[in-house]
């Protein structure tokens, strides 16, 4: 983390025992490598997330009836302050005693205080991943040539940036292409992340602190059914036309089509194009226009599902849909944003899910 000291033959970092330690010959700083926490589960009136590709959020609530969080920073909550990480366990009470998954985690970005008719309340606004990308700004321009690095690769090195490790899960071949990529002076990690996933079917999810890449397959089995078992409380279910059925990708003196035929018998063709001079061979330009349908096919499918709390979905999942009312039977549908609502005044404990194809 940057922070103010002067020198002029630079500094050495070390860590050793619960410590990480920078020396400089004026002077030797030290930091906790486990830093303090604090515990307000007994204090949340209500907390809310919102999961999407390419961001998240979390909202809050806290009880401050007593004015305990009126000195942040300081004191017992010292390690509530701009920046602070928030791990949100989502869970149950079983007949094994308390249970619990860890949403992804989210880092403070600004609060509120609230009073009037008697109540004082602190709400917490947080961001996942996705932020840290975002406020992360190139302070010169990093440019790549072409097979020196592959996507894969510079996604490591922009999640670095922002202090986050990557890994993956699943991947296309796509993403051990080496295209001539540029991240240009003031752009954000999170537009670069953008315009590199743009060349690749795979898509980015978090768990916990940790970006996992996935490539998801239209084949990809159902982890979990909704229906009769797991009531669903409210269901919309949406079929669309997709934006764009036949893909023409220029390449580097190459030109190739692809074509998802069944929508282009129901709605003519609809055209989109691509062009990317790093793409060189035909099965990279066929790889790019597949790509690009994929993502059409996942969202030409949509709606949502409201159910009581799964405390162990995730985004990009897919899942099972029974519903008499609207004909489905099983019916697969990939998990494309997630909802958490917990607001015990109100019974409050759901999950909203919106959908796309598998």
């Amino acid at each position: 983390m940057p922070f103010g000291v002067s020198c002029q033959h630079g500094v050495s970092l070390t860590a050793g025992g619960s410590h990480a330690w920078l020396c400089a010959p004026h002077g030797v700083w030290r930091s906790p490598i486990s830093p303090p926490s604090v515990e307000v589960s007994d204090e949340v009136i209500e907390a809310r997330t919102e999961i999407r590709p390419s961001s998240g959020s979390l909202r809050l609530t806290l009880r401050n009836d007593d004015g305990r969080f009126n000195s942040l920073g300081c004191g017992d909550y010292a390690s509530i302050g701009k920046g602070s990480e928030v791990l949100l366990h989502l869970g149950y009470c079983t007949a094994e005693g308390p249970e619990s998954s860890l949403a992804p985690t989210f880092w403070i970005e600004s609060w509120e205080h609230a009073t009037g008719g008697g109540r004082s309340h602190l709400t917490l606004r947080a961001g996942d991943g996705w932020c840290l990308l975002e406020r992360w700004r190139a302070r010169r321009q990093f440019a790549w040539q072409r097979n020196e690095r592959t996507i894969f690769q510079l996604l490591r090195f922009l999640f670095a940036r922002a202090g986050l490790e990557f890994s993956s899960f699943s991947y296309s071949d796509a993403v051990f292409q080496y295209p001539a990529f540029t991240i240009h002076p003031g752009e954000s990690a999170l537009t670069a992340v953008r315009r590199l996933l743009d060349m690749v079917p795979d898509v980015i999810l978090f768990v916990s602190d940790t970006a996992y890449l996935m490539n998801p397959r239209a084949g990809d089995a159902s982890c979990y059914s909704y229906g009769p078992a797991h009531s669903i409380l409210e269901g919309r279910y949406i079929t669309n036309s997709q934006a764009a059925n036949r893909i023409q990708v220029f390449g580097d003196e190459l030109v190739t089509e692809d074509w998802d035929w069944d929508e282009v018998e129901q709605v003519y063709d609809r055209v989109a194009q691509a062009r990317d001079l790093n793409l060189d061979t035909t099965d990279e330009a066929h790889q790019r226009g597949q790509a690009i349908l994929r993502e059409g096919e996942m969202v030409s499918v949509g709606g949502h599902v409201s159910v009581p709390m799964n405390c162990g979905q995730d985004l990009y999942d897919v899942v099972d849909i029974t519903s008499a009312e609207a004909g489905l039977d099983a019916a697969r549908r990939r998990v494309l944003a997630l909802q958490h609502a917990w607001a015990p005044s109100d019974g409050r404990y759901a999950l909203r899910l919106d959908l796309g194809a598998p």
